[in-house]
């Protein structure tokens, strides 16, 4: 397997603000990273470590729209840059979207919020993935680009102390090729899809004497 290198303490530094506006339902976010001696793998199994100091820019947005009295829309994008030749790849554009109801349908002891989630980031070369050591690895050859965004439907909702919600994950993969199932996979690593149709369920009840 090899020797494996003598490796430095990992030192990463991070420079951040946040700027919020509540009346205009607006944030908008920036991250300044400078890392040195960045550790990670190159196969399997190899460790490396990059000495060449660099840093890693993120900017970002959020808003909320409020389009009538109960349907909202969320909408938050975040750009990334890395500086130099260096073993880190990251999505330019990381996007996400929420459209949903939040009300009570006129029942008063019910809190309700359903709607869609999207998410979306522009094709670049995502690290593949090491099951001997569950570690991702840098890769720099095969390039990984989402099919369509990846779509989930979501419904949450709460009776005075009973809480619950539903989540029908992955409806992107949806397919009528070769007969109707959720085949239509996006990658979230070289060979290592996304799962297809995924239902997720949760209860939460207090009870107090």
């Amino acid at each position: 397997m090899g020797v494996q290198p003598s490796l430095n303490k990992e030192n990463i530094t991070r420079i951040f603000g946040v700027i919020e506006q509540p009346v205009l339902q607006l944030k908008l976010l920036a991250n300044y990273y400078l890392i040195s001696n960045y550790t990670y793998f190159t196969n399997y199994y190899q460790a490396e470590q990059e000495a060449t100091l660099f840093n890693l820019l993120q900017i970002g947005a959020e808003k909320q729209f409020r389009l009538t009295r109960h349907w909202k829309l969320l909408a938050a994008a975040t750009y990334q840059q890395t500086t130099g030749n260096v073993p880190l790849n990251v999505p330019a554009l990381f996007v996400q979207g929420r459209i949903s109801y939040e009300g009570n349908l006129g029942f008063k002891n019910l809190n309700l919020a359903f709607g869609i989630d999207t998410r979306y980031h522009t094709p670049y070369k995502a690290d593949g993935y090491s099951p001997l050591l569950g570690q991702f690895y840098y890769q720099n050859q095969e390039t990984v680009k989402l099919k369509i965004p990846d779509i989930s439907a979501f419904l949450h909702f709460r009776i005075r102390s009973f809480t619950a919600y539903v989540r029908a994950e992955n409806l992107n993969t949806m397919s009528f090729k070769d007969g109707f199932g959720f085949t239509n996979n996006n990658l979230a690593a070289v060979g290592y899809p996304y799962p297809g149709l995924q239902i997720r369920i949760g209860i939460f009840w207090s009870f107090v004497n």
